[in-house]
């Protein structure tokens, strides 16, 4: 996932995968994998993971 600038949209989905397993485990792009597919990221890496991390959806980044 980007998750740059995350939204709604985002957290239903992940509440949609969670519903699918037990544990999930999540991946950030990094910044450099963003910009590659997208472009600039607004957020940096370590506040997109400090977001999708305090998801209780979420068990791992």
């Amino acid at each position: 996932m980007v998750c740059d600038l995350f939204h709604v949209g985002h957290l239903k989905f992940l509440r949609a995968a969670k519903e699918h397993c037990d544990y999930l485990i999540v991946g950030v792009l990094t910044d450099e994998a963003v910009r590659a597919y997208k472009r600039q990221p607004v957020m940096p890496l370590n506040e997109r993971v400090e977001i999708v991390r305090a998801l209780r959806c979420v068990n791992k980044v």
